[in-house]
């Protein structure tokens, strides 16, 4: 069988903010078991709760390749909402790394500013004699000089408020903790073209709808996972010979094995290895029933009890 995704449960959570909720560690986890899955695997995670009126409530989603790919190598780490103080340290280091950048670029700017300054400005205040002692040059003339200086104080005003109304925006902290996905210090994560500290889950989600359709397995066999949440024995032949006295004398035994728990457990069987693809196709295709030889394997295993 191919693993084809997973499903959970959570206690009922509703954020009138959010359409779809779904915290930062579900994240996480459903993005590691999509990555066992492999990449292009049509693997989806389901979610299951309830609205505030009590009703169930299922819907399902995928991880995007982006996101997969930070939580595998480490880039990000879910956000809880026991532990708010991480969220605020990210954002604080966010800040304080703006805060450099932003320097930075101001000083550049600045030094920019002054290599563009032209000669004749500089020329027009001192002059140089042949013997290389300095001298004072004659002062300039009426609009000269002060002028074009004063223009050029004005662009670099204007460049540091150009460079400043660019600088990355701080994400708003009012962000839930639980739905953020902290950026670890060794990566750089840019968010709608600033830095971030921090991830919201909405950026990594891929909603997928669910469709009602009947399927042609039925689910009335024992299922082992609740025989053992019971601390009960697991199914095992005298649930397979109970099962298809009262289902297969109805609707015979190829129906009786459209059961999903019961074909689990009878792959399960190594001495019904060979019988399982005739099993299968009976199954899959009406037209294709059990041959006589099969259905006395599946009775003599039932028997077995």
């Amino acid at each position: 069988m191919e693993r084809v995704g997973a499903m959970y449960s959570h206690p009922p959570r509703h954020d009138p903010d959010r359409a779809f909720s779904v915290v930062a560690s579900e994240v996480v986890m459903a993005a590691q078991a999509q990555t066992t899955a492999g990449p292009g695997a049509p693997f989806v995670t389901v979610k299951v709760s309830a609205t505030p009126e009590g009703e169930v409530s299922t819907e399902a989603f995928q991880v995007s390749d982006q996101g997969c790919e930070m939580v595998v190598r480490g880039a990000v780490t879910p956000g809880s909402a026991s532990d708010p103080a991480a969220i605020e340290a990210a954002i604080k280091a966010a800040e304080a790394s703006a805060a450099a950048a932003k320097r930075g670029e101001e000083a550049a700017a600045a030094e920019e500013a002054a290599a563009a300054k032209p000669a004749s400005t500089l020329a027009g205040r001192v002059g140089r004699s042949m013997s290389g002692k300095v001298k004072e040059a004659p002062p300039p003339e009426e609009g000269e000089g002060d002028g074009e200086e004063e223009e050029r104080e004005g662009e670099g005003e204007d460049g540091a408020a150009a460079s400043a109304s660019s600088a990355p925006a701080i994400p708003a902290k009012s962000l839930a903790a639980e739905h953020q996905l902290i950026v670890d210090s060794r990566f750089h994560c840019v968010v709608e073209g600033a830095p971030a500290p921090t991830v919201d889950v909405a950026f990594v989600l891929v909603n997928v709808p669910i469709a009602q359709e009947t399927y042609f397995l039925h689910s009335a066999f024992p299922r082992a996972s609740r025989r053992a949440e019971a601390g009960a024995d697991a199914p095992g032949p005298a649930d397979v010979a109970a099962h298809l006295a009262a289902h297969g004398s109805r609707f015979g035994v190829e129906e009786a094995l459209r059961d999903f728990e019961l074909l689990v457990l009878l792959t399960e069987q190594p001495f019904l290895e060979e019988a399982m693809e005739a099993v299968a196709d009976a199954v899959l295709d009406p037209e294709a029933p059990l041959d006589e030889g099969h259905v006395a394997l599946l009775t003599a295993y039932a028997s077995s009890a």
